[in-house]
């Protein structure tokens, strides 16, 4: 594999000097005086490493094909032996250098330096080495076929011989015994008797021997590794017919054989379709569980409702407010990404507004610098908040540890009402009561027993709030949950387990000892204040959904709508996480990643674009793209698998060769100048075009006037019909006042490529903005 890279590092060094030849041979052309490469030019450089990167590449090779010869790749064709491969890789390549060579008159004194001789010679040898192996195998092949004295056995051996080769398959051992009670019956035998036949032999030992007076019957008899016996005593015409007759009742056994042996196979093959089908079954199973929440608390959906209806996803007719709200407890992720992404297109595609909102109320867990991550990830990726803690807006602050007191105004109202209590109980009695809960038989999923609502009145609570004790806040969760719609699942009524012998109830906290909320108050409270309209996220939020519906009955307002996704999970069906540093989208960035293929790589696990019949579909998409095209009707309910790490990818790469993988792969020291515009400055104008402002102004006016015309093919021609219209001005610095234009002071890569990478567009800009720099 390291000599793989190293041919693919080669491979770009000899396009690198491909270019640098091209724009040689372009300023001798258009050049007025004679052009030659020095020892300090980019192209002598290049070559050097091109040189040293040969030597070693040659050295190593060298020693692959000394090496070894494995018995399977002497079973296999000379093409498929790596050593080979890359001998043949190489010689293409240095085939190629040296007609590159031809064309700088400075390097042909150096053309000795690739020579292959001494390697093209041990490359022979192992042709040599691999072709005996093979010969070698295919005559211990032909040791296996048995000798016959007869020219028409040897015939008959070598088109076996050439039938294995070719893969034909063998006959079976019931077909022999029909051939062989054949022959014996004709009396002629023209093959040779194959020793796994003993049991017949046995059969003409058994029934006497063959004596003189049939003596061609004992040829046909005899093996050929034994002497014919001339015996005076003859096999009576009784024996024979014995024989006949147990070989006929051989014969029907060998065809019941047969007939078992095609009923085991039918039988197998119908299993091999019973379990194509029972997979098809499991599948779909699977698809149905999807969704389920992973929490094992009872999920029923209705009976007559086995499918989700096309209208419950339909895209929204209104403009939709749609929220991503983060905690800072750790780096956004891919899974982190995709939710906002959701959030963010089913917003901009119905004219809506995106809002961003910090769910910082675990202040234990908060992670310095997570906030910041949050902001810069959702610029870096194109996502604009409409509303958010940086950008401010109707329903501020957007940090939920910034709205305690309207927190606190809405824990009043359900406590005033009765739907809410204070709970006094300390740790450790709670801690018992969920060991409790969970011995109990049959097992309820809630723990709590009420105790603080049972023994303290509302004049009793207020009286130890007032004394400074630590307490909590409960909602009374209600004796049946309500159900609700999931645009995804469909309806759900999810209801808590509880033993009827020790009663106990779920009452979920929503104010924590310390005064903040929980996430399921502060999601609520928060979520109908902004007036959220859709709220999109993680099915692992599907089992806490019902208490939030309750909680909206409670105050009497109307929920948004829910649409809980797949997880994303990685290929241990682990829940992404961005406390155990799952994928965090800054490190892929960091690694050469672009944002456009983040995007478009997140956005298709659980969504699909809508297909139309004649159109050609695509699996390709940038943000503008999705904003329009994105629909609640593409999302789907199956699990989304993360896995990076597919088996394709080896022969991807090796398909693409040296495309580049990642923007870190590319030298953007070098050839910043394709991805930044560059800055003019009077030293470098001097420097690089050797004229004063007026001419170059003159230049660049009829470079962009004739911009059209820099072509590969017209490059030169132009150039010449700028220099030529203007007395004493050389074609050489028109050339460099169009380098300058659009690559600034950096050199190296050849005007033909610049002008073909960056476009005609780029090209007229540029050179208008140096035309400005020098007006």
């Amino acid at each position: 594999m390291a000599l793989h890279n190293q041919l693919l590092k080669l491979t770009s060094l000899l396009q690198e000097l491909e270019s640098s030849i091209d724009e040689y041979n372009t300023l001798k052309e258009i050049s007025d005086d004679p052009v030659t490469v020095d020892s300090d030019s980019d192209i002598s450089h290049t070559f050097e490493q091109f040189l040293a990167l040969f030597s070693n590449i040659s050295s190593n090779l060298q020693d692959r094909l000394k090496g070894p010869i494995s018995a399977r790749r002497a079973n296999q064709q000379l093409a498929s032996d790596e050593p080979l491969d890359e001998f043949t890789e190489l010689k293409k390549i240095i085939n190629t250098m040296k007609h590159l060579i031809e064309k700088v008159p400075e390097f042909s004194k150096i053309s000795s330096s690739l020579d292959m001789v001494e390697i093209d010679n041990i490359c022979e040898n192992r042709k040599a080495k691999l072709q005996n192996m093979m010969t070698t195998t295919r005559d211990h092949m032909q040791d296996y076929s048995v000798p016959s004295t007869s020219d028409s056995s040897s015939s008959q051996n070598s088109q076996s011989y050439s039938l294995l080769q070719k893969g034909s398959r063998t006959k079976s051992l019931h077909k022999k015994s029909v051939r062989f009670k054949d022959h014996l019956i004709d009396g002629v035998s023209d093959k040779p008797l194959d020793t796994n036949l003993r049991p017949y032999r046995d059969h003409v030992e058994k029934y006497g021997q063959v004596g003189k007076n049939r003596k061609a019957d004992s040829d046909n008899l005899r093996y050929h590794d034994e002497p014919i016996v001339d015996d005076d005593n003859s096999m009576s015409m009784s024996d024979r017919d014995v024989f006949i007759a147990n070989q006929q009742q051989m014969l029907e056994q060998n065809r019941s054989l047969d007939h078992l042996s095609d009923s085991v196979q039918r039988q197998h093959e119908m299993s091999l379709q019973i379990n194509d089908e029972v997979s098809d079954h499991m599948v779909l199973l699977d698809d149905l569980e999807n969704g389920i929440d992973r929490t094992n608390a009872r999920l029923m959906r209705e009976k007559e409702k086995k499918h989700v209806s096309h209208d419950l996803l339909s895209q929204p007719t209104k403009p939709v407010r749609s929220r991503f709200a983060p905690s800072p407890t750790g780096f956004l992720h891919l899974g982190s990404l995709r939710t906002a992404l959701y959030n963010y297109l089913i917003a901009r595609s119905t004219h809506g507004q995106f809002i961003l909102r910090l769910e910082d109320t675990d202040q234990k867990r908060l992670v310095e610098g997570a906030e910041e991550n949050i902001y810069h990830t959702l610029e870096w990726l194109g996502l604009s908040v409409d509303e958010g803690p940086q950008n401010c807006g109707t329903y501020a602050p957007y940090k939920q540890s910034e709205r305690t007191a309207i927190y606190s105004k809405y824990i009043k109202k359900l406590l005033d009402k009765g739907l809410a209590y204070r709970c006094f109980c300390t740790k450790g009695r709670l801690t018992q009561l969920r060991d409790s809960a969970r011995l109990l038989k049959p097992p309820t999923t809630a723990s709590y027993d009420r105790y603080c609502l049972k023994h303290y009145s509302k004049e009793e609570s207020d009286e130890k709030a007032s004394a400074g004790e630590h307490f909590t806040v409960r909602f009374v969760s209600p004796h049946k949950y309500p159900a609700f719609i999931d645009l995804l699942h469909g309806k759900i009524d999810q209801q808590i387990q509880i033993n009827p012998l020790d009663v106990r109830y779920e009452d979920p906290v929503l104010l924590k000892s310390d005064g903040l909320p929980t996430y399921h108050f502060a999601n609520v409270i928060d979520d109908h204040l902004m007036k959220i309209t859709h709220v999109i996220r993680g099915e692992e939020w599907l089992a806490s959904t019902p208490k939030h519906v309750a909680l909206y009955d409670a105050f009497g307002w109307n929920p948004p709508k829910f649409i809980h996704i797949p997880l994303l999970t990685t290929v241990d069906n682990r829940k992404l996480s961005k406390r155990s540093g799952d994928i965090d989208i800054m490190s892929l960035k960091s690694k050469g990643f672009l944002p456009e293929a983040l995007i478009n790589f997140s956005v298709l696990f659980g969504w699909s674009p809508r297909r139309e019949y004649g159109k050609k579909s695509s699996e390709i998409y940038s943000l503008k793209e999705l904003e329009k095209i994105f629909t609640l009707e593409g999302l789907t309910r199956g699990e989304c698998e993360d896995s990076l790490d597919y088996h394709l990818v080896d022969r991807v790469l090796q398909s693409v060769g040296t495309a580049l993988s990642n923007i870190n792969e590319l030298n953007t020291e070098k050839y910043w100048y394709f991805f930044v515009r560059p800055k003019y400055t009077l030293v470098t104008l001097l420097q690089h075009t050797i004229q004063d402002k007026d001419t170059v102004k003159v230049i660049v006016n009829e470079l962009n006037e004739k911009a059209a015309d820099l072509i590969s093919e017209k490059l030169s021609d132009t150039i010449k019909a700028i220099a030529k219209s203007h007395s004493g001005l050389k074609r050489k610095t028109v050339y460099q006042t169009l380098r300058y234009a659009l690559s600034g002071p950096q050199s190296g890569i050849s005007m033909h490529t610049i002008i073909d990478i960056l476009g005609l567009y780029e090209v007229k800009q540029r050179l208008q903005n140096l035309a400005d720099f020098v007006s």
